[in-house]
């Protein structure tokens, strides 16, 4: 750190100013690691005021923009958490719908077999292959 006259004054705002870098380059990272943007096409500036990034030319992002799209990031992990969740849970209600539908149609089948209701080949009737179609069509 410059001190050439060993005013603490000048330590400190030379700390300050590390810290401040380090923030930034710490903010940068984020940027990348959630835009997909490699660090090499960001660049930086850095005042009192503001911090702002322009990556390649093209799209300037002040620090709010970053948080926004931090956030909005965590936003789209939430929902696609929901997602699979939702997901699992139709894919288990799909089992278990299924499985019933199987029983179902075999103790159908098994009483039309039996003749007790009469005589009649239940593989012909239309709800019977459409069950039978909806069991091969797979999970």
């Amino acid at each position: 750190m410059k001190n050439p006259e060993n005013n603490p004054m000048d330590v400190t705002a030379d700390a300050a100013a590390i810290s401040d870098s380090s923030i930034s380059l710490r903010r940068l990272q984020a940027f990348c690691d959630a835009s997909g943007f490699d660090d090499s096409d960001v660049i930086m500036s850095h005042s009192i005021r503001s911090e702002d990034l322009s990556v390649k030319g093209t799209v300037d992002l002040v620090f709010g923009d970053i948080l926004t799209l931090i956030s909005a990031c965590r936003n789209i992990e939430k929902d696609m958490i929901e997602f699979t969740d939702f997901h699992n849970e139709c894919a288990d209600e799909n089992a278990r719908l299924r499985g019933a539908l199987d029983g179902a149609l075999k103790e159908y089948v098994q009483l039309a077999a039996s003749g007790d209701c009469g005589n009649w080949d239940p593989e012909e009737e239309p709800h019977v292959i459409k069950a039978r179609e909806a069991l091969k069509g797979g999970a």
